[in-house]
């Protein structure tokens, strides 16, 4: 994978909280000397939950990803459905979009 030393979030020991957490200490030198600080939070749920699969399916190609993967990839998301119960009575209802949160492979297929 070619995830950034700075990606925090979907990779263990380097979730979201340990960012918040770390970010005091690696700007403690920018605060003694009054250097500006400036912070970017991008929350990317909503974001992943509209991911077309069709276009990643194209991307993949068009990357030259081998079809065999994308076949993996492509059984993890294709046929997926939620099933909620409503007044105790089971329902389910199909998902056609997103990647699944929490997979190390979701930001790369984001």
């Amino acid at each position: 994978m070619n995830l950034g030393n700075d990606q925090y979030g979907f990779r263990k020991g380097r979730g979201t909280r340990d960012a918040t957490a770390t970010l005091p200490v690696i700007h403690k030198g920018d605060l003694e000397y009054n250097n500006k600080v400036f912070v970017c939070y991008v929350y990317y749920e909503k974001a992943f939950d509209w991911v077309n699969w069709v276009k990643i399916m194209v991307i993949l190609r068009n990357i030259g990803v081998d079809w065999k993967d994308k076949k993996l990839i492509l059984n993890l998301y294709q046929g997926q459905a939620a099933y909620v119960r409503i007044d105790g009575f089971p329902s389910a209802c199909s998902i056609g979009t997103g990647v699944r949160q929490e997979y190390s492979l979701s930001p790369l297929l984001y």
